[in-house]
């Protein structure tokens, strides 16, 4: 038996009980402009490693999906909350809420 590789984000879900197959993005099933999600997506996709580098309960994420020469990726923008500005570097944050 073969492991099959599975996203480690906290939007990833997924729903095998009882015959359903639901597999999904909740950031962008957030997004108001529907756009075609796939698993492979998920592979190249910044969310995670913002999640791992940055926890800032003040920082929202969006996320859509953008296409280039063929190949379709993740794009995320940051919103702090507590500064009321977007978030220019997510993996490091806003300069306010974590200043040292």
């Amino acid at each position: 038996m073969t492991m099959q590789w599975r996203p480690t984000c906290d939007f990833y879900f997924e729903d095998h009980f009882r015959g359903r197959d639901v597999q999904e993005c909740r950031l962008l099933a957030r997004n108001p402009i529907r756009q075609a999600w796939e698993i492979g997506l998920c592979r190249t996709c910044p969310v995670p490693r913002v999640q791992q580098a940055n926890r800032c309960p003040n920082m929202i994420v969006e996320a859509r999906i953008e296409s280039r020469l063929l190949r379709r990726r993740v794009v995320i923008t940051a919103f702090c909350t507590r500064a009321m500005h977007e978030v220019d570097e997510p993996m490091v944050g806003c300069g306010l809420c974590h200043s040292t």
